[in-house]
């Protein structure tokens, strides 16, 4: 069965190479110090192109969520039921990932979740989990 596995291009190759040491790298603009996601030459905010690259804690909360009983690709047949979140991260980038070791009834929006990483390919995926 066919992987998904991450492709890095010129906007994401900073986030996967902090991937393949376990490491969340966001851009932080050095004029507003809005943190992005995705990367951008400048900042959504104050407009400026300035930046330093920040990690972030891997810790935030549940935004929404949605628990997929039917696979939306031949190569997650086996995997149903899984979640897919977006995880709103403390620092305050909005990521997508799935919610993995918690048992669904207590996957809620609003819950406090980390960053528990998988390993896919070259990389090691961010997966939350509620704590």
């Amino acid at each position: 069965m066919t992987q998904f596995f991450p492709i890095p291009n010129f906007d994401t190759e900073i986030f996967y190479n902090g991937c393949k040491h376990k490491k969340l790298i966001f851009q932080k603009c050095t004029n507003c110090g809005h943190i992005r996601w995705p990367y951008s030459f400048a900042c959504p905010v104050c407009f400026e192109v300035d930046t330093e690259l920040i990690e972030a804690k891997g810790t935030g909360k549940i935004y929404t969520f949605t628990i997929y009983n039917v696979a939306f690709h031949k190569s997650f047949k086996d995997k149903t039921p899984y979640v897919v979140a977006v995880i709103k991260l403390d620092e305050g980038p909005k990521i997508v990932g799935n919610i993995i070791y918690t048992p669904f009834e207590r996957i809620k929006c609003d819950k406090k979740v980390k960053v528990v990483w998988k390993k896919s390919g070259d990389y090691f995926l961010p997966k939350f989990k509620v704590i």
